[in-house]
């Protein structure tokens, strides 16, 4: 079973036209060179090498698109594109994480005020293109959402390679590279930190979810500030309940318009009756109109997991027995029966 979030037909495409973006724009010098020189079997050759490997994956994903995406075509405010930029340097802390961008920025800027920062004449036009790409590409198409996030990456990792500083001296030179490898040492440090911790609270999660019987129908519930990014993320961690139990987790990523895994019936029905939002508003916040519209689908259901941002505590109920305890992730057989759905 294939847990890991599998990428839709419309984000292969977009990742293709992001690498040929970057393939022409390198590509884009020689090949005037050789239109100007009419050297046309170079050129046919150069274009045909082009030409095929954005048209083969084009063709395969266009072979296997299924429209039954919705959600139209939408940008997000325009200070989401410079903010974006900043996604490079975005990890745990953020005043550290602005410090280090901000100091890179310095650093490009002064290089380039005394004219020593070099960039590559043949990635020029490369960079020029896949920033156009960045700014064009929108914040969601159809139902796949944060496109233009993907390219940001792309593009310091593209001025890295094209960019050449010169530095007034040996001795500056190696004082500019020693505090950028102390800086990354120190990035690495707090990422390691972070990773650590997060390592405790999965191997916990994780024993919860072992506990459970072989075959499990195990429904989730988080409210919707629980998808946003967070440092360690436990919103998707009980699909991998799917593996280590066969179990069914209605989240499973199997979105009709992104994934190539779908749910059969009657699944799907049984992953639509209980929807996480549902769910959470039903047992956590006490909606009493949410309680009834989940009951007839948490009768097939034979456990349930709630997971939360913050520390949060589940109102006792008779038809939920305790079955794992953490701060936000907690697990709960669903009883049937005497009153329970």
């Amino acid at each position: 079973m294939i847990l890991v979030k599998a990428r839709s037909a419309l984000e292969l495409l977009l990742a293709d036209i992001q690498r040929e973006a970057l393939v022409l724009g390198i590509e884009l010098q020689p090949a005037i060179a050789e239109w100007h020189n009419q050297r046309w079997p170079a050129l046919g050759r150069r274009a045909a090498l082009f030409a095929a490997q954005f048209l083969i994956p084009a063709a395969i994903v266009l072979a296997s698109w299924r429209s039954v995406a919705g959600g139209g075509i939408s940008y997000a405010g325009l200070w989401r594109k410079p903010d974006l930029l900043f996604s490079v340097f975005d990890t745990y802390s953020r005043p550290f994480d602005v410090a280090c961008f901000a100091l890179l920025l310095i650093l490009l800027g002064v290089l380039a005020w005394h004219r020593r920062l070099h960039i590559a004449s043949r990635l020029m036009p490369a960079l020029a293109l896949v920033f156009a790409a960045y700014l064009l590409l929108p914040s969601r198409l159809l139902s796949g959402s944060g496109l233009d996030h993907r390219i940001p990456v792309a593009l310091f990792a593209l001025l890295v390679a094209a960019a050449a500083p010169r530095f007034p001296s040996r001795r500056m030179a190696v004082m500019i590279g020693t505090a950028a490898a102390v800086v990354l040492l120190a990035r690495l440090s707090v990422i390691e930190s972070v990773w650590l911790d997060a390592d405790r609270v999965y191997t916990a999660d994780l024993a919860g979810i072992d506990a459970l019987p072989v075959g499990t129908k195990l429904a989730v519930a988080y409210p919707g500030e629980a998808v946003n990014a967070t440092a360690i993320p436990e919103v998707h961690l009980p699909t991998l309940a799917v593996s280590r139990r066969d179990a069914f987790v209605p989240t499973l990523f199997a979105y009709p318009a992104q994934q190539p895994i779908a749910l059969k019936p009657p699944y799907d029905r049984l992953a639509a009756a209980a929807t996480p939002f549902a769910l959470w508003s039903a047992f956590v916040t006490g909606a009493a109109d949410a309680r009834q519209g989940v009951s007839a689908g948490l009768a097939q259901y034979d456990a349930i997991v709630f997971i939360g941002r913050a520390p949060f505590a589940v109102p006792a109920q008779r038809c939920l027995r305790p079955l794992s305890a953490r701060p936000t992730f907690q697990i709960f057989g669903l009883s049937h029966g005497g009153g329970c759905p």
